[in-house]
């Protein structure tokens, strides 16, 4: 089960850490992709010293919806999806 709001961030160093690994990854990788399920998996083979994938989909979620851009982790699909507030 994903983690908590509120062990994101009680979890301090090592969520600045995921924030810009994630935040790298996505801009540099996959500026523009929608459905980022792939994306997890290449994210935990590229950065094996991460946690599970459901903690990596929370804090990507948690990053995105930050800024300009929509994105939703469904757990009963284990499916990340994000995309443009403007689209």
């Amino acid at each position: 089960m994903p983690v908590s709001g509120q062990d994101w961030e009680e979890d301090g160093m090592k969520r600045n850490s995921i924030v810009g690994k994630i935040s790298r990854f996505l801009e540099n990788d996959h500026p523009k992709a929608h459905s980022i399920s792939d994306i997890m998996v290449e994210f935990k083979e590229k950065n094996s010293d991460f946690p599970d994938r459901e903690y990596i989909a929370v804090r990507v979620e948690l990053l995105l919806n930050s800024g300009d851009i929509e994105a939703r982790y469904l757990e009963d699909e284990d499916r990340f999806y994000y995309r443009s507030a403007e689209d």
